[in-house]
């Protein structure tokens, strides 16, 4: 800009035709009608198009089907966990609050003191 500015050029002439109005307004002129309904659709001799077959899906298959909203959730058992160090249910050895009492890392899986 600065440079045909300087050259006292007019702008414009630099400018495309493409990117004018007139181009614009040329382009979007011709508007395609949608059809009213599908009685007024043309009459095609070709067989009806089926949808794809369902193919295995890559990956782990989904445990259960997605229930609708209005059906209750699932009930979830869940699985009691046990310590190793304690053998107290609830809590694993990384938790346990037994361990300043009763388990010695040097003394567990019979490994003896030096």
């Amino acid at each position: 800009m600065t440079c045909i500015t300087k050259k006292r050029d007019d702008v414009e002439e630099y400018v495309h035709d493409y990117l004018r109005k007139a181009a614009y307004l040329r382009t979007y002129a011709n508007v395609i009608h949608a059809l009213p309904d599908e009685n007024s659709w043309p009459n095609v001799q070709f067989k009806t198009l089926l949808p794809p077959l369902r193919k295995r899906r890559a990956g782990r298959p989904r445990l259960s089907r997605r229930r609708g909203a209005t059906e209750p959730a699932r009930v979830q058992r869940s699985v009691g966990f046990r310590c190793s160090k304690c053998q107290q249910t609830g809590h694993n050895s990384r938790t346990c609050k037994e361990i300043e009492k009763k388990w010695n890392p040097l003394l567990d899986k019979g490994r003896d003191i030096m």
